[in-house]
């Protein structure tokens, strides 16, 4: 048909055409409100890829389509325009996230899903994604605990709370992306609290209350870890963060190696294995505690069942999909 040729057209643009091409952009916003739900889309799509940053036609289009529930195909439509909004959005524009936070109630999972991931590089407050950790949709909330991890830092510990809250979630998947999330804050306080550190930080930061404030805060995420993540009833979410950890730990982490010794005591071989990994990089020449933890390691059996080693990882690949 007529639409099928105009929606294949409209898909083919972002390949030969250059951003920002006025003649182009033009079409692209005019088909964006085409009565073809594949034709919207596609526009919608491509306006993301060829848009300027901040081109206002483009954001009022987008802004028509993230409103539009017309019909159950629209939520098509509303991801497309989540995802693009975020493309060309400048960072500072308040505007642009508080429209796509608005989607984080829409009812369409994938919608908020989409809203939860594109929030994590917009001006959006962290309490905006405060509510997405209650979702219950599992993606939701990992997509949230994500964008969270992107916001964290010295200039936003209500994010790095929110992360850390994460950790006690009901389900596993959501307590891995926590994990891996909660370390990844971790190394960037810490990056944050080194001398070097001072200097990049915001004014706020470089006041002592405000560096004492965030000194507590990064020793409550190490605790979290070592005593929440690293000791989770679920062996995937151990492994995840355990492998997160040896990830961000810096060469010479006394206390990440402490932590990581620790590890190999774990009952399950694959987080031992990967904590003598982690060892490995965050343990300097000569560590004592490190050599002797890894040591103990040499002749490491598998307490818990005698058969084939590939068949139980296979077993254990199986259940972590």
């Amino acid at each position: 048909s007529v639409s099928q040729v105009r929606d294949a057209a409209v898909e083919a643009l972002p390949k030969v055409a250059e951003r920002g091409n006025p003649v182009v952009m033009g079409a692209l916003i005019r088909y964006a409100e085409y009565p073809s739900g594949f034709v919207r889309k596609s526009a919608v799509e491509a306006i993301g890829q060829l848009a300027l940053p901040g081109d206002v036609a483009a954001m009022q289009v987008l802004e028509r389509c993230l409103k539009d529930t017309g019909s159950s195909g629209t939520r098509f439509l509303r991801r497309a325009a989540v995802d693009a909004m975020a493309k060309i959005a400048r960072l500072e524009d308040s505007s642009a996230a508080a429209l796509v936070a608005a989607c984080l109630s829409d009812p369409d999972n994938r919608v908020r899903r989409s809203a939860a991931s594109a929030l994590g590089g917009m001006a959006a407050p962290s309490e905006a994604l405060a509510a997405c950790l209650d979702d219950n949709c599992i993606e939701v909330r990992q997509a949230a605990i994500k964008s969270l991890a992107c916001k964290a830092g010295p200039d936003d510990l209500m994010a790095v709370n929110l992360v850390v809250r994460a950790l006690d979630d009901s389900d596993y998947r959501v307590r891995q992306a926590a994990a891996e999330a909660t370390a990844t804050v971790l190394a960037s306080l810490s990056s944050a609290l080194t001398p070097s550190g001072f200097a990049s930080s915001s004014e706020a930061f470089a006041d002592e209350e405000a560096r004492a404030s965030a000194t507590e805060v990064a020793n409550a995420v190490g605790t979290a870890i070592a005593e929440r993540c690293l000791n989770d009833q679920d062996e995937r979410v151990r492994h995840s963060a355990t492998v997160a950890l040896g990830r961000v730990t810096r060469p010479g982490d006394h206390t990440a190696v402490k932590t990581l010794s620790q590890c190999l005591e774990d009952k399950d071989r694959r987080v031992r294995r990967v904590a003598v990994i982690a060892l490995g990089k965050a343990a300097v020449e000569g560590d004592e505690v490190a050599l002797e933890s890894v040591a103990k390691r040499l002749d490491d059996i598998d307490e818990h069942s005698k058969s084939d080693p590939q068949c139980q990882l296979d077993d254990w690949e199986e259940r972590s999909k």
